[in-house]
């Protein structure tokens, strides 16, 4: 049974009960990332040169290069039927750091379903590439408490009906009884802005400004503005869920604008079919 099931027997049993579902599905599993300066053995690594097969093309920007922000083996995660990443391959993350990040060409997410063995150094990258130092990653498993935004109205209406949930960052679910339920499960609150060096894939962003994804929504359907639109673009928001978020961070010498950070964004269907061609970034910042 995982911490989701356990907490939603746990909320059954709470003054909360007839709300235990809809609270239940708000859990979510992470990976938490933690970076290493010796050396700690993996090849999963930010910063520094990309480890790539010969013959592979860096992506680029019009006349520029990507900057090359690391890359995750993913052979390396705990090993859970918790997440819909492949168990195989090496999702590679580039962006270009001088622009403003609102095209597509600023920024691209590579799967290979490749083996370590097939890969070479290559120094022939970027001058972002020497200044940002190599770091090897651990990962562990880390549940959340959250709230993705197409449930906002519904998370709202069960604050209304009990009489005011308190305001945690910006989910607006918070009482004595989440507080237990975290407390008892080992389950993180999806929190507001922290400064520097939280990174993780899935689960819930670290929000500096506001919820995301009905703009990735909106962004990646070439539509400006946040006005309403048709019911089957509204409905598309719920596909969106973060594949990584990558962290301002000293020991990388990361600086994303003012403490800010990197999100890539994934829809359901296409992590179900391995195919990252269409991850959307957004970008947040202090």
């Amino acid at each position: 049974m995982n911490i989701r099931h356990q907490a939603y027997e746990f909320l059954l049993l709470s003054p909360l009960r007839k709300y235990a579902y809809d609270l239940a599905e708000l859990i979510e599993p992470s990976i938490r990332i933690t970076t290493h300066a010796d050396d700690w053995s993996s090849q999963s690594h930010f910063g520094g040169f990309p480890k790539v097969p010969i013959g592979f093309e860096l992506p680029m920007s019009d006349d520029r290069s990507l900057n090359y922000l690391g890359q995750i083996h993913l052979d390396e995660l705990p090993k859970s039927d918790l997440t819909n990443l492949p168990s195989t391959g090496i999702l590679y993350f580039f962006a270009d750091l001088e622009s403003k990040l609102n095209q597509r060409q600023d920024w691209k997410c590579i799967y290979l379903d490749i083996s370590s063995d097939e890969l070479v150094l290559n120094q022939s990258h970027t001058e972002f590439s020497e200044i940002s130092p190599c770091r090897n990653l651990s990962f562990y498993i880390e549940w959340m408490f959250g709230l993705p935004e197409h449930k906002l109205d519904r998370i709202n209406q069960i604050s209304d009906e009990v009489g005011g949930l308190d305001n945690v960052s910006n989910p607006r679910v918070s009482s004595s009884v989440i507080d237990e339920m975290c407390h008892r499960f080992e389950i993180s609150r999806q929190s507001g802005w922290v400064c520097g060096g939280v990174h993780r894939l899935l689960g819930y962003p670290t929000i500096i400004q506001s919820l995301m994804e009905r703009k990735c929504q909106l962004r990646f359907h070439n539509i400006d503005g946040y006005q309403q639109q048709s019911e089957i673009i509204e409905a598309g928001v719920q596909d969106w869920q973060l594949l990584i978020q990558l962290d301002s961070d000293r020991d990388l010498d990361w600086e994303f604008g003012d403490s800010g950070k990197l999100y890539f964004w994934i829809r359901r269907q296409d992590l179900a079919k391995r195919d990252f061609s269409n991850v959307w970034l957004t970008f947040q910042s202090a």
